[in-house]
């Protein structure tokens, strides 16, 4: 562009004493020049605007036919395998030609070479670097793809540095829908940045997606950004620029954020790949603490617990044990070994941050509340419901009379009540829970997933207490929320749908309840494993809704499989392994009257 015309923004002495090239081109009614570049901009301006003639890239049959005519072996393999190649290939004629002579040359198959490239990114960058000669080009502007598009980068990175550090960036994330606001800072004028933007388009590097909101880039654009910035040297700092722009950007894994964390979950992914390490490690604990939290918010337990314990090390080694960051990433991690069932390890994570934050930040510090209740949580879980119930009441001394619209009080308050639902101590558990109920409907709305989970389990509170009719209002109330805002899939749904296959149960409504819970039991058992607790306590409401309807066979050896998985995952000592004895016992005895004692007991 620079050598036709002199560049925006102003020019040198030297320039202003010099003629655009351009204005010496001849222009006449009696003849034609053909412009031919890469840059679209440059050729509309030699034209005086007029439309350009796009180059697009090869249709699916003519690209297959410039490929055949190229490959000199006998190529009779799967046409799916070749239009694969083609896609990845981007039907671009040079690339084409390129991998074709690389075939022909080596005496390989096109599915050898597939998969090759495939996921290989640098076995790729090497066969693409790979000057195989090719004679209607000329020589010095290389026959390799690599160094064809190096030209086109080098001139991008001498007359527009923004652009050149936009396509520097997009190569190290993910290569569809970039966000338009990871790649532009607040500082950035509008004007440098439609320019940038517009270079690249131009030079058909990125596509526009979203009216401009987001960008995307073909994967072998992609490579070869990343091979030249790997020979400029200037790879490592790009990757450390990368991560601490996704880190700053993706936020805490709250309902409210929902929608950017997944706009930016696949670019987290890129970045975390990356060993950088050094001072990048605290932005690499923030993202992975922030990410961790909104798998499990999705129910991903076992990867947020990868990523949460990741952090957690990250955060103990650069910060301190003691550091509320550090205390905070524990937290989240304790939650999600508290709903992946495993309390024992949660117990003693949340004894370290418990102590920690009594110790650094006080009694009355937020952070304190939520640790105290997060252990009463890995105590009733197991059981320990009188170890439970103390801890609650004192995470929430002071808010006996109001609780107030401070979630983590919420979510204590609904807890204890389900240490008092355990300990049949029914009205009070009513009371807490509806309050926290009530507290969340204040302050997040009546269909917030948090509002959903209270509404549910006071819907359980008044079965327990033979309210069936207003208990069902409420399960059903949550099971459409849930199926709303987390899908059917989500395990929250599945519990909602346990929960009201129990109470049609309880109301002789026994076939919708089988029926419910055949699903919930499903559902469970493929997301979250045969030996979880929700997963156990959903086999033995379809049970129950069995013995109801005197499929006592079927029944009893439900209920024995819920018996020795609890005993696995709960240990034989806990209380729920008795309660679900008791059931097989039922079922037993009615087998008895029903003449059923040989069938069940084969």
């Amino acid at each position: 562009m620079n050598i036709f015309f002199q560049p925006l923004g102003g020019a040198s002495v030297y320039d202003t004493q010099r003629h655009d090239i351009a204005e010496w081109l001849p222009r006449s009614l009696h003849g034609s020049i053909l412009v031919t570049t890469r840059d679209r901009r440059l050729g509309e301006r030699l034209a005086d605007r007029g439309k350009p003639f796009l180059i697009e890239p090869m249709e699916t049959s003519a690209a297959e036919q410039l490929f055949r005519s190229r490959v000199s072996v006998n190529e009779s393999e799967d046409d799916r395998a070749l239009h694969e190649l083609l896609d990845l290939l981007g039907h671009l004629p040079l690339a084409i030609t390129q991998a074709a002579a690389f075939i022909s040359e080596n005496d390989i198959t096109s599915t050898a070479y597939l998969t090759a490239i495939r996921d290989n990114s640098n076995q790729v960058q090497v066969m693409f670097n790979q000057d195989l000669g090719d004679h209607r080009r000329y020589s010095e502007s290389g026959c390799s793809i690599l160094s064809t598009w190096k030209l086109s980068f080098n001139q991008i990175l001498e007359q527009q540095p923004l652009a050149a550090k936009i396509l520097s960036l997009m190569a190290i994330l993910d290569l569809y829908s970039v966000p338009k606001y990871l790649l532009i800072t607040p500082s950035t004028t509008f004007a440098d940045t439609t320019t940038a933007l517009g270079t690249l388009k131009a030079f058909s590097l990125i596509t526009a997606l979203d009216a401009g909101k987001a960008f995307e880039m073909h994967r072998l654009v992609q490579l070869s950004v990343r091979h030249w910035l790997e020979m400029q040297e200037t790879i490592a700092e790009y990757q450390r620029e990368a991560l601490q722009i996704v880190s700053d950007h993706y936020p805490t894994g709250d309902y409210e954020n929902w929608k950017v964390c997944e706009e930016l979950s696949p670019h987290t992914h890129v970045v975390l790949e990356y060993e950088i390490g050094g001072k990048c490690q605290s932005q690499q604990a923030t993202l992975l603490n922030n990410i961790g939290r909104f798998d499990n918010c999705q129910g991903r337990y076992e990867i947020a617990q990868q990523r949460l314990a990741k952090a957690l090390q990250i955060r103990k080694q650069v910060l301190g044990k003691h550091h509320p960051d550090t205390l905070q990433t524990a937290s989240y991690l304790g939650e999600v070994l508290f709903r992946s069932s495993k309390y024992k390890e949660g117990e003693e994570v949340m004894r370290y941050a418990l102590s920690s934050s009594e110790e650094v930040l006080g009694i009355s510090n937020p952070l304190t509340r939520i640790n105290m209740g997060l252990l009463a949580e890995m105590l009733t879980g197991q059981g320990r419901f009188d170890e439970s119930e103390p801890l609650f009441r004192r995470a929430l001394e002071g808010k006996e009379e109001d609780l107030g619209t401070n979630l983590n009080d919420l979510k204590n308050a609904d807890n204890l009540g389900a240490v008092l639902r355990r300990k049949t101590q029914y009205e009070e558990a009513e009371v807490w829970v509806r309050r926290s109920m009530l507290g969340r409907e204040a302050s997040l709305g009546e269909n917030h997933p948090e509002t959903l989970r209270a509404v549910n389990h006071l819907g359980l509170v008044l079965r327990h207490m033979g309210r069936f009719e207003e208990a069902e209002i409420l399960n059903r109330r949550a099971l459409a929320g849930f199926e709303q805002t987390r899908g059917r899939e989500h395990h929250f749904t599945l519990q909602s749908l346990d929960n009201l296959s129990a109470v049609l149960r309880c109301q002789g409504k026994f076939e919708a309840a089988e029926w419910q819970s055949r699903r919930a039991f499903s559902g469970l058992k493929r997301l979250m494993g045969e030996d979880h607790r929700h997963t156990l306590q959903a086999r033995m409401s379809l049970a129950l809704s069995l013995k109801e309807q005197l499929k006592l066979s079927e029944a009893a050896d439900l209920a024995r499989d819920v018996i020795e998985g609890e005993k696995r995952c709960l240990g034989e000592a806990h209380p729920q392994v008795k309660v679900s004895e008791k059931a097989l016992e039922g079922i037993l005895s009615a087998a008895k009257i029903e003449g059923e004692w040989e069938k069940v007991e084969a």
